[in-house]
């Protein structure tokens, strides 16, 4: 996986299990939106997300792209 750019939320969003993460994909050429939603299962703190490019292989996938939403050190 490839790094792709890191970005601040300028502030600490704490969740606790049963909050919800909500991922929302559009196709501009259709407008065409998938909506993808799935419950947070343990307490943390989140101010950065960074998101990344799938090299084929990674995590069982020919390609792809993702994000990860974390504490920055």
């Amino acid at each position: 996986m490839k790094e792709r750019q890191r970005h601040s939320l300028g502030r600490d969003v704490h969740v606790v299990p049963g909050d919800f993460l909500v991922c929302t994909i559009e196709d501009n050429r259709t407008k065409e939106k998938i909506r993808f939603t799935e419950k947070i299962g343990h307490t943390t703190t989140v101010d950065t997300v960074v998101t990344f490019d799938v090299d084929e292989g990674d995590l069982g996938l020919e390609s792809g792209f993702g994000a990860v939403f974390g504490k920055a050190r």
